[in-house]
């Protein structure tokens, strides 16, 4: 199944698509996505990667109840995640989610992703 999901990552236009695998295919979540995207050559440290992780770390809290995170947890969450410090790279990141549609901000500055429900009131 790994080859196979590598050939599909391959075919896809930049390798950071790899990501999408979490998202199209069920039972292919960030961990075995960024096993294909780093193995394809994607670096890292890409903002692809990050803000696939980004999309983990909101999801996950999801699951765990949270209506939403910080910009403060957030940070925390995905630099143990991908075991690196973010910097001042996150507000960017979140800034560029933020007008692809996902996650949301809410104007007390915590986020959520939109597709949580229909009252758009979770993570």
């Amino acid at each position: 199944m790994v080859l196979w999901l590598i050939l599909f990552a391959r075919s896809l236009p930049p390798c950071a698509q790899a990501y999408r695998l979490a998202s199209d295919f069920y039972g292919i979540g960030f961990f075995s996505a960024d096993k294909v995207a780093l193995s394809i050559g994607l670096a890292t440290d890409s903002n692809e990667r990050i803000m696939a992780a980004i999309k983990h770390v909101l999801a996950a809290s999801r699951e765990f109840g949270h209506c939403y995170l910080t910009e403060s947890q957030t940070r925390t969450q995905v630099n143990e995640l991908l075991e690196m410090d973010l910097g001042d790279r996150l507000p960017g990141l979140l800034k560029q989610m933020y007008h692809e549609r996902s996650p949301r901000k809410h104007p007390s500055q915590h986020f959520f992703c939109p597709d949580a429900g229909q009252n758009n009131a979770a993570i």
